[in-house]
């Protein structure tokens, strides 16, 4: 009997409500055959709550233990991590998973960039860093990634 096998599933360790985790879903556009793999305290999703295949993994494991949790339960052909509280431009994981197939290197972690373009209140009021924010906006890694 043959697995069905996605191209990509996604991890994401949830600490955040529903709201919060609906946004972040919604954000996500996608040609990709994918499933997303939530690993937290408490299931937040309500039934029928996502249109992407899902599934809610409960364990009171930190950060990096859901991450390992959600890595080891993952079917996909790749692995995908993100923060339950991200945003995503549309087809963002499928130029991710693109460029990680196309390293064709099993070693390679193709990661996403966020573009900051206003200052927020993380940055606090810190003079000339926030006015270059303003003019130039600035690429700042984050924890999405694909390997």
């Amino acid at each position: 009997m043959n697995e069905h096998i996605p191209q990509i599933s996604l991890v994401c360790p949830t600490i955040h409500g529903w709201e919060c985790l609906s946004q972040t879903c919604r954000s996500i556009t996608t040609d990709l055959d994918m499933e997303i793999i939530f690993v937290g305290l408490t299931n937040c999703i309500p039934e029928g709550g996502l249109s992407i295949p899902h599934r809610f993994i409960v364990s009171s494991v930190n950060i990096v233990g859901s991450c390992q949790i959600g890595m080891f339960l993952a079917k996909g052909e790749t692995v995908g991590l993100f923060p339950d509280d991200e945003f995503f431009s549309p087809f963002a994981w499928d130029e991710v998973y693109a460029l990680y197939k196309e390293s064709n290197d099993y070693k390679i972690i193709a990661c996403m960039n966020w573009w900051e373009n206003q200052p927020t209140e993380r940055w606090g009021d810190r003079g000339n860093f926030k006015k270059f924010l303003k003019r130039f906006g600035m690429q700042l890694p984050n924890s999405c990634s694909a390997m």
